[in-house]
């Protein structure tokens, strides 16, 4: 427990907002546990913003080079707490792989660091030892910076230097999803795995980033093989990975010549019956491993069988997959006043065509009048979630209405299964589809993530059938890296 005690929700709006802002862009999870003691002293948290978001978003040092800096300068303070944030968040991003940032914890600088970054964390080594920098050592950075660059380089290792002064006094414990901090020489502590037991060790884990828009942002999901892991060791896949989602794909021979495939989606919560961008970026998973550029599967989860597609071009895949009968009812009086309470929903922003959908779990969709109604909203997540639990909710869908062409925006909540805010849900999508195709939109555009700053966009293409709307959900996705359990 933190020296001084984080703050908890329900937040005043303002703090709600620049908790939010404080966030890891495409991180779901809740404020940091630093950011929410530090808003016990709002005026000294709305400076130290300023500068913390002035070197992550707005620095000249390339990304890899600066989270290389923040890793060494946190490793050398035994500053578990923010070392395992940016290697679960903005160093993976950056590229760096979980070999590399373990190295970052190694005593010395061996011969696999290219001599930009053995410049760097040579630097930052004697800083700490002696907080000075000699004239070799400036010299070797000179090589491979300008001097904007340099003076970058001394404030952002201050500046860590001062973050783990502050996670270390106030005794913070990791972050559940952090990556676990190494012990010496990089290797982990027993007591650290996490839940998962040596049968986990070292498998692959793939990193897709489903429903992309434009080519970037998406929602980072963990893909895996199927292995022998316990359901509690394949909750923790997610949070060591960083991810919402974890899929678990078992590919098999079917009767037909077709190929199949078996899901299971975790989250830190537990196991879901269905999981729409969890699809696609199975789909993307299969078919680079298919090797083919135009790959079709019998897909099945524990509810049903389905088919899937997926299109490869270069690095990119295009995935799309049908997805299952849709239910829809009128919402009850009490289901609605949780809800919109819990959500910040006014008379005022609320649109026609509050529904409830089932695809498995029901959700309440959840119609606003614009965009920046949508943007603006500040949910009571704590209040959420126990009003979600109450009514056997999965979470509320929230959406603007429909441009003539089909485009809306949208956002899911889903604090009962430890999604604060999903980057992209498509299955919500596909409930959203049938529903207005009843109202003659049958082709949408869903745009989603750009609160957390990671843009998402799900397609869904809507026909009618005897037994009511058929939907055909699509994203695309690309895989960014591979990694192998700690």
């Amino acid at each position: 427990m933190s020296r001084i005690e984080p703050l908890s929700p329900p937040y005043p709006p303002s703090v709600e907002q620049a908790l939010r802002r404080w966030m890891p862009p495409g991180v779901p999870y809740e404020p940091l546990t630093l950011f929410r003691v530090l808003h016990r002293h709002p005026e000294l948290a709305s400076r130290m913003f300023a500068l913390g978001a002035g070197l992550l978003g707005h620095g000249l040092l390339p990304a890899v080079d600066r989270e290389i800096v923040i890793a060494r300068v946190t490793a050398r303070a035994g500053c578990g707490y923010e070392w395992g944030v940016h290697a679960a968040t903005l160093a993976q991003q950056a590229g760096l792989s979980l070999e590399q940032l373990r190295a970052t914890a190694v005593p010395g600088v061996d011969a696999s660091w290219p001599p930009r970054h053995a410049a760097l964390l040579d630097a930052v080594d004697e800083l700490h030892e002696t907080a000075r920098l000699s004239q070799p050592a400036w010299d070797a950075l000179g090589i491979h910076y300008e001097d904007a660059q340099l003076l970058e380089f001394l404030v952002l290792t201050g500046w860590y230097r001062t973050i783990s002064h502050l996670a270390n006094g106030l005794l913070l414990r990791e972050e559940p999803w952090g990556t676990p901090f190494p012990a010496s020489h990089g290797s982990l502590p027993a007591s650290r795995g996490r839940g998962l037991s040596m049968s986990g060790y070292g498998l692959p884990v793939t990193i897709v980033r489903a429903c992309l828009r434009d080519g970037g942002g998406g929602s980072p999901t963990a893909v895996m093989e199927e292995a022998p892991l316990t359901d509690d060791q394949r909750r923790r896949i997610p949070v060591l990975m960083g991810t919402s989602h974890a899929v678990f794909v078992h590919a098999h021979h079917g009767r037909s010549e077709d190929p199949a495939a078996s899901l299971r989606f975790f989250t830190a919560e537990g196991e879901l019956p269905a999981c729409g961008h969890g699809t696609i970026a199975a789909l993307a998973f299969l078919a680079e491993r298919a090797g083919v550029e135009d790959y079709r599967a019998a897909l099945r989860t524990s509810r049903r069988a389905f088919a899937g597609r997926a299109v490869r071009e270069n690095d990119r895949v295009d995935a799309a997959f049908d997805a299952g009968p849709v239910s829809l009812r009128e919402p009850t009086a009490i289901e609605c006043d949780l809800v919109l309470r819990a959500l910040g929903v006014t008379s005022d922003t609320l649109a026609p065509g509050t529904r409830v959908a089932a695809m498995g779990r029901p959700r309440l969709l959840v119609p606003v009048s614009t965009r920046s109604a949508l943007a603006a909203l500040v949910p009571d997540l704590a209040r959420l979630r126990a009003a979600c639990d109450r009514l056997g909710l999965l979470g509320c869908y929230v959406y603007s209405t429909p441009t003539h062409t089909g485009r809306v925006a949208a956002r899911m909540f889903a604090p009962s299964i430890g999604v604060a805010e999903d980057i992209a849900n498509a299955n919500s999508a596909a409930c959203l589809a049938a529903h207005l195709a009843g109202q003659g939109d049958t082709d949408l555009a869903v745009d989603m993530g750009d609160s957390l700053r990671a843009p998402s966009t799900i397609t869904a293409t809507t026909r009618h059938s005897r037994s009511g709307p058929l939907v055909r959900l699509g994203g695309a996705a690309e895989i960014t890296r591979i990694v192998r359990l700690p």
